[in-house]
């Protein structure tokens, strides 16, 4: 099985560095602009897919709804695994040198830990993958949950490292096994 992990597009909350977490926000301008260039490069370059998975986060939500709506397939089924890391007190705050430390040495006090984080990812992924083994799947999703998959994968990963908005992130799902096949691509 393929699954294609999406990362929502642009909120208010990202262009202004904030961290969201589970903050419910929804989609800016820029984001459902965001959304519907990955759902025409989708559409052009790899447009078969089964179904589509999203968050139940609103910014996912609509994210997958708009690729779904492009692609000619239903409604995204809603995952509640799917959401985003939880940041505790740091959600609403911005990103900076001395917020991004103390997430990163899980300082936090109602952080998800990073084990905690892939352990939810890995369990949602293989509930998917069981109830869908041979489709395709598309995922709307997060960058935390995204990072969180892939520093299970990939051993020096870091979760510095910026995944943008509506990012595409490739794997495959054979035998409970996951393979990365391509990451962070960016429609242009």
């Amino acid at each position: 099985m393929i699954i294609c992990l999406i990362r929502h597009g642009q909120t208010n909350w990202n262009s202004q560095r904030k961290i969201q977490g589970r903050t419910d926000n929804l989609l800016n301008d820029a984001g459902r602009a965001e959304a519907e260039k990955v759902a025409e490069y989708l559409k052009k370059n790899d447009p078969r897919w089964d179904q589509v998975f999203s968050s139940p986060l609103k910014r996912a939500l609509e994210t997958g709804r708009i690729i779904a709506g492009r692609l000619g397939l239903p409604d995204p089924i809603v995952h509640p695994g799917l959401t985003e890391r939880q940041f505790g007190v740091f959600e609403g705050t911005v990103i900076n040198e001395n917020t991004f430390p103390s997430i990163m040495q899980e300082q936090v006090p109602g952080l998800e830990s990073k084990a905690d984080l892939q352990a939810r990812v890995l369990k949602t992924l293989s509930e998917i993958a069981k109830s869908h083994p041979a489709d395709k799947i598309l995922i709307t999703t997060h960058s935390h949950f995204i990072k969180g998959l892939l520093s299970t994968l990939i051993p020096d990963f870091n979760f510095g490292t910026l995944l943008k908005n509506t990012a595409i992130n490739y794997f495959e799902i054979q035998d409970q096994t996951i393979t990365l096949l391509s990451w962070n691509i960016v429609p242009e």
